[in-house]
């Protein structure tokens, strides 16, 4: 089968490329065409004033402020960017449901694959009626492993009728979170969600090992991978504390702001050569599995916290889950980082769950390919 995928805008996000990446690969392992639609925020009117308004007053003061931020973003993002152009197959940039909806009718799509990661989040996703295929059209869709963020849905409940509809619409609907099935039945009527793995889940470490190849390493092991998108200051405080209980250095992932960020192979090199990870990403906590690494997870509710709570359940690592208030608790962290991961029992405990999703993907297929072939022309 053509199939087109919607995603999330794919930027500076290590775990969003990371998602669409292995989206494309198992797909297309599945022996189907596969190309990610590349969609994207189109500025508010009230956005593009005021931007208009500070690039007069830059000429007028003779300087060109976006030319240099343009460039510093090119700067900061130049690794990720060339990741996203050489290892995803992308459509031209959509800037609107026009503009979507108008190439998935010229490319003659065979089915729509919603997911994965946050795309049923408003404040994540350009215009969410899109993520619902919320327009005209035949076109079969399914949802892999689509994610509400938080445990709400997070739109007006006057509203939530129409999106229940639409979701009605779907040949198989798949979720990543627990919470999220509760969402599909209570407050969109669906009763037929699964629950399934995040894509990066359903390739090896192996594979992820022929991305980093001869990636550079920033730091020589051992060491302890310090990966915080939100770095509190007791966080920080626990790590540099576990660093030196444990006798390592801690290597801060994340640059310094206004720095180059590291490449997808760097950023995967890190996990690998890793002793310990201490994070607070749900993608760092994925890697972390992958790469047979001791972790602690620090909880970020405001980022999502059931992501990281059905991960863990999953894989029966909920312990490894602490909150910001009691990361003053380093001897008892310390404790926990140190406990043993029965790796081989993580390990069936994953390929039972891929091969699930992987049929649920087969079966998803089966369905879209007998409603294209009953759907008159």
């Amino acid at each position: 089968m053509k199939l087109a995928i919607l995603t999330q805008p794919l930027g500076h996000n290590f775990g969003g490329l990371l998602q669409a990446y292995a989206l494309q690969q198992v797909l297309q392992q599945l022996g189907h065409q596969v190309e990610t639609l590349d969609r994207r925020a189109q500025p508010s009117w009230p956005l593009r004033l005021r931007l208009a308004l500070r690039q007069l007053w830059a000429y007028a003061r003779g300087r060109s402020p976006y030319a240099t931020r343009a460039a510093l973003y090119q700067a900061q993002n130049q690794q990720l960017l060339a990741f996203r152009a050489q290892q995803l197959r992308l459509s031209p940039p959509l800037k609107s449901s026009q503009a979507l909806q108008a190439y998935l009718r010229e490319q003659q799509f065979d089915a729509i694959v919603v997911g994965s990661d946050q795309v049923w989040r408003p404040r994540y996703s350009p215009h969410l009626p899109d993520y619902f295929v919320g327009f005209d059209s035949a076109l079969p869709r399914i949802s892999y492993a689509a994610s509400f963020g938080v445990n709400t849905f997070d739109v007006p409940a006057q509203q939530r009728g129409q999106y229940a509809k639409w979701l009605a619409q779907f040949s198989a609907v798949s979720v990543r979170e627990s919470s999220a099935l509760a969402l599909c039945r209570e407050q969109l009527d669906y009763h037929q969600a699964q629950l399934v793995l995040d894509p990066t889940l359903l390739l090896d470490a192996a594979d992820y090992q022929r991305l980093i190849n001869n990636a550079d390493r920033k730091q020589q092991p051992p060491y302890i991978a310090s990966y915080l998108l939100d770095p509190h200051p007791a966080v920080q405080t626990l790590a540099e504390r576990i660093a030196t209980q444990s006798g390592q250095p801690l290597f801060a992932v994340m640059p310094a702001p206004g720095k180059a960020l590291p490449s997808i192979p760097e950023w995967l090199a890190t996990f690998s050569a890793a002793e310990y990870v201490i994070t607070d990403s749900f993608h760092g906590c994925v890697f972390a599995l992958l790469m047979h690494k001791k972790f602690i997870a620090i909880g970020n509710e405001d980022r999502g916290l059931d992501r990281f709570t059905t991960l863990l359940n999953l894989f029966s690592q909920q312990q490894r889950l602490i909150s910001v208030s009691n990361a003053n608790d380093c001897d008892t962290i310390y404790k926990k980082l140190n406990e043993d991961i029965d790796w081989d029992a993580l390990e069936l405990i994953r390929a039972r769950h891929k091969h699930q999703a992987l049929e649920f993907l087969q079966q998803a297929f089966a369905a879209a390919t007998e409603q294209t072939t009953e759907t008159p022309e």
